[in-house]
This record gives structure tokens, C-alpha cells and sequence, in this order.
């Protein structure tokens, strides 16, 4: 379907001559055939595109309809996701330092329920944040290493999995630009696993997405601690990766919710195994 519709609020602008939409009043000019899905301009346009920073709550709030647009290069042009992908990214990674310790500040009270008093909690926030290298360089270098992982892993699954054949550009094309716009998906995903494990466990935890490698783990303790990683990945993986198959390669639902499921297990092999390559020691060394 490419009917006309309103900007604003997606009504149906089939047979009205209205300059304004009758639903919310938004003014619509006199060219209905703007306002075609087709048509519409989007934040990655090649000509004339909205501003970047209006991607991030589409991308979120509608992925499917969204990554629906990568089929075209006039509305999603390859420069203009790369562009939008930095960008959410480095915002990311200069805030979430200090946001990480006020999320485990929040944790800790809610574990202690009136055990620990807000004000401890506060003063202890004051004296760890201004500890630049450890409160934030090193939570933001983790978690874009975290990001570049996971980037790799569903840009590979995106170039090697069958999926819905486009018309408007190549394949590789839809499918990279498509990656690219779920930024704001991985990004959330990371903050899932952290939230998830401190849920669960009630302790603190290493930096988004990070499983102990199976080296630094002791043997009677592996089976423990493989559960644990498998209770940090079951929710947020399937989520995303859902989204993943439905947008991207534009499974259908059941399909993309099962194929989500099953990506649990290997998603955590190989963070353990890319773990081994890169220690949480040599990631203190790094600023130190």
C-alpha cells in the first residue's frame, strides 16, 4: 500500500482536498503525492533529509516500518546511516560512564530496600564519578567493543542469511544500511544485559555484554556461571534479534522470534570466545 498519508499522524488522506489533516490539523500543502510512504523524506535521505537526530524514535518506536525504507537509496542514503550510526554511538559512549553508576546507585537501593540510605548512595556517587579513566573511559571503551561485536555479528548474519529480494538497490546494500539504523537497538540491547544480570544475580557485574572467559572461570564453577550467562543474553537477544530478522531481513514473525531464540546459545559462545582475546586487564591498562 502507498496511499497518501498524514505526516503528523499516519491518517489516510484518500479523497480529502484539505490543506490541513482533519485528525490532528497538520498542514499537508496542496501535493498529496508528497506524503506517499514512497515519498516521504526521511533523516538518511539523499536530498534534502531531516535532521538526524529525529531517526532515533522511528527506529525505536517503529523498526519494521522503519528499516522498510533501506530498499530505496533515495530514502536512505549509505552515508547518511554511517553518519547516523557514529553519531548515536558517540553520544552513547560519552554518557553512559556516569550513567552506568547511577543505574547501579538505583540497583543497590532497591537490593537493599532501606538498607542503604540515599545519601550514602549519593556520596558515593560524588566520590567515584570524578574518577575519569575508571568511570569513564574504560565503561565506554568496553561497551564499544561490545557494539563492533555485535555490529559483526549481525552484519555477517545479514550478508549470509536468505531474506526478502529487493528491486531498488543490491541486497548488500538494504541489508548494511539496515544494520546501520539499528544503532539505537544494540545500543539498548547492551543496556538490557547489564540490567538483566544485576537483576538476577543482585550483585555487581562486569561492563555490557562482557562474559567471563571460559579461562578465568574454575572448572567446578562453569556450569554456574555458563547459566548465568545464559539468563543475561535470554531476554535481550531475543528481543532485538527478532527485530533483526523482521526488519532486515524481513522474516515473518514466528520465524524471526524462533531463529531469535536460537541465536542465545552461539551469541554466548562467542562473547566468551572474544573475551579470551580481550581481558578486562588489558582494558585497565589501557588507561593507566
Amino acid at each position: 500500500m502507498d496511499e497518501p498519508l498524514c505526516p503528523s499522524c499516519d491518517y489516510p488522506l484518500v479523497g480529502l482536498s484539505s490543506p490541513r489533516c482533519p485528525e490532528c490539523g497538520a498542514e499537508l500543502g496542496a501535493d498529496y503525492d508528497a506524503h506517499r510512504p514512497s515519498r516521504r523524506r526521511t533523516p538518511w535521505s539523499a536530498a534534502k533529509p531531516l535532521p538526524l537526530w529525529r531517526g532515533v524514535w522511528p527506529v525505536l518506536r517503529r523498526p519494521v516500518k522503519t528499516l522498510a525504507a533501506c530498499a530505496d537509496p533515495q530514502r536512505v542514503a549509505v552515508h547518511r546511516t554511517l553518519m547516523f550510526a557514529s553519531i548515536v554511538l558517540a553520544s552513547f559512549l560519552l554518557i553512559w560512564g556516569p550513567l552506568r553508576e547511577v543505574i547501579m546507585a538505583i540497583h543497590v537501593l532497591i537490593r537493599d530496600r532501606g538498607d542503604t540510605a540515599v545519601g550514602e548512595m549519593a556520596d558515593l556517587l560524588r566520590r567515584e564519578l570524578p574518577r575519569v579513566r575508571m568511570r569513564w573511559i574504560v565503561p565506554s571503551l568496553w561497551l564499544a567493543w561490545a557494539q563492533v561485536r555485535w555490529l559483526m555479528i549481525f552484519a555477517s548474519l545479514a550478508l549470509v542469511l536468505p531474506g526478502e529480494p529487493t528491486t531498488l538497490r543490491p541486497r548488500i546494500g538494504q541489508r548494511l544500511t539496515a544494520v546501520l539504523l539499528m544503532t539505537p537497538w544494540f545500543l539498548l540491547l547492551d543496556l538490557l544485559c547489564s540490567m538483566t544480570i544485576w537483576a538476577a544475580v543482585g550483585s555487581c557485574v562486569p561492563e555490557p555484554n562482557s562474559m567471563f572467559p571460559i579461562s578465568a572461570v574454575e572448572r567446578e564453577l562453569l556450569a554456574e556461571v555458563s547459566w548465568m550467562w545464559l539468563i543475561r543474553l535470554i531476554v535481550p537477544v531475543p528481543l532485538v534479534a527478532t527485530i533483526f530478522f523482521r526488519g532486515v531481513l524481513r522474516w515473518r514473525w514466528w520465524t524471526a522470534l524462533i531463529a531469535g531464540v536460537l541465536l542465545v546459545p552461539p551469541a554466548a559462545a562467542l562473547w566468551m570466545a572474544w573475551d579470551e582475546v580481550f581481558l578486562a586487564m588489558n582494558m585497565y591498562r589501557i588507561v593507566q
